[in-house]
């Protein structure tokens, strides 16, 4: 497995996946309006740790020429 992503809904279980040797794992916290990543799986969770907003771009690292805009993400569905 090479990403693990989640909509949070309370705790992580980065320790967990990092210790299983997950190689990322991405957080969209949509309350916050954020997405937290996590890489390289350490026994005690992951050594780095980002915070991206709207403006950024990620790109799993299985698949770097696949870059995501974290807008796309986020966006609200209007026909509610």
């Amino acid at each position: 497995m090479y990403t693990v992503a989640q909509v949070r809904r309370g705790t992580s279980n980065s320790p967990v996946y990092g210790r299983s040797g997950i190689q990322e794992y991405w957080i969209l916290d949509v309350q916050e309006r954020c997405l937290y990543v996590f890489r390289q799986p350490q026994p005690t969770g992951y050594g780095e740790q980002q915070v991206l907003a709207k403006p950024d771009r990620i790109a799993s690292l299985a698949f770097p020429e696949g870059a995501i805009a974290i807008r796309d993400f986020l966006r609200s569905d209007k026909r509610r």
